[in-house]
């Protein structure tokens, strides 16, 4: 992140992947059918 200057940034609003709630129909897509203890390690 080098093209970021430092104090740049004010906010960052994301998405972050919810375990097992929200299939995107996407292989691989992370959080969807893993086990509770894949998810989090």
């Amino acid at each position: 992140m080098k093209e970021v200057k430092k104090e740049s940034v004010q906010c960052v609003v994301t998405s972050p992947p919810y375990w097992d709630l929200k299939n995107y129909n996407v292989d691989g897509q992370i959080g969807y059918k893993e086990s509770y203890e894949e998810y989090h390690s």
